[in-house]
């Protein structure tokens, strides 16, 4: 195909074929929904066995950058964020310590965003920020319910940085936390707490005081990772004893 370079860096293994269909995805070489040449044109653009592309398409469509569609051929994904980081939250569910390491993150990037937003804090980000705390007072008997104003109180605040960088990652961390936020919200006393803790942090952004209002975001996300902690060690603990008594 005219325009694309194929060529492979010297040795053509799977991982080789991965990173550069990676890559030509990436470049937008091929958009979502787009579809890829044939199996047979793809191995002689790649100088690669059939067996080594099928393998490496097999890859990306675990990590959801492409679809195969038997009898139809290889299609680019919507790449859409949230359909990118599912195999992300598999890893979650897996390792209990990363959830921890995601809430770190989400300290060290949301706290510097908290700070920014208070300079671009407008009337209408006032409005629509006491809309989202009306909203989850509402909310703070229905933990579901509750995670997603959260989240949206968060976005909000990231929006305000008119930074695109920065809200992609925002939204990729609410994403890959909205599982660990709904298991939060069900221990007694956090949708509460969390609620008093987005009124500090708006009271302090409508005063335009960024050195309190990440002081606020701060404090409010170590006190949703302990909460989330001694939830988990609750629910732990809690199959032990289940278990204990089984045997």
């Amino acid at each position: 195909m005219p325009g694309i370079d194929w060529s492979l860096s010297r040795d053509t293994t799977t991982e080789r074929v991965i990173g550069r269909l990676k890559e030509l995805i990436g470049e937008r070489k091929f958009g979502p929904g787009d579809k890829l040449p044939p199996e047979r044109e793809l191995c002689s653009l790649l100088g690669v066995s059939r067996p080594i592309l099928r393998e490496a398409l097999q890859a990306l469509a675990a990590l959801r950058l492409v679809r195969i569609r038997q009898g139809d051929g290889v299609y680019v994904t919507s790449l859409k964020t949230d359909l990118l980081l599912e195999p992300l939250r598999f890893v979650l569910r897996l390792d209990p310590t990363a959830i921890e390491q995601l809430y770190q993150a989400r300290q060290v990037i949301e706290v510097g965003i908290t700070e920014l937003a208070a300079s671009s804090m407008t009337p209408e980000a006032e409005r629509r920020l006491e809309e989202i705390l009306a909203e989850s007072e509402a909310q703070v008997e229905d933990p579901k319910a509750f995670s997603r104003t959260d989240i949206e109180l968060h976005e909000t605040i990231a929006r305000l940085v008119t930074n695109p960088f920065l809200t992609v990652v925002i939204e990729s961390l609410n994403e890959l936390s909205r599982a660990g936020r709904e298991f939060t919200c069900t221990v007694p006393g956090v949708t509460p707490r969390a609620l008093e803790e987005h009124r500090r942090i708006v009271a302090a952004l409508k005063a335009r005081d960024g050195r309190a209002a990440g002081r606020a975001m701060k404090e409010h996300l170590e006190n949703v990772l302990a909460a989330w902690q001694s939830a988990r060690e609750g629910a732990v603990g809690g199959q032990g004893a289940k278990e204990g008594e089984s045997g």
